[in-house]
């Protein structure tokens, strides 16, 4: 869902000019983009290393079997805890 925030940007950066609001919205876009592929390549890649396993649990491509697989336990733990803090904060 697109919200009131994301569809006021053009209107908000309208006095900053025409291009450097092209320029800072592409830019955005650009980093949403590249960082949407790599978490999309990184959970395909540890869906393919589960079935490659074969250990009968499919944990899936989740961001705490991703931070497991490359942080280990300590890192799965950041990861839950800053998941918590964000859902918290939202919450609030």
């Amino acid at each position: 869902a697109v919200g009131a925030g994301m569809i006021a940007l053009p209107a908000e950066t309208l006095t900053a000019g025409f291009v450097p609001s092209i320029s800072g919205l592409s830019v955005c876009w650009l980093f949403t983009y590249v960082t949407s592929m790599l978490t999309l390549e990184a959970s395909w890649l540890a869906c393919t290393q589960n079935d490659e396993e074969e250990s009968g649990e499919n944990t899936g491509g989740g961001f705490l079997s991703l931070s497991k697989m490359a942080l280990g336990v300590p890192g799965e733990v950041i990861t839950a805890s800053l998941f918590w803090f964000l859902l918290t904060a939202i919450v609030v």
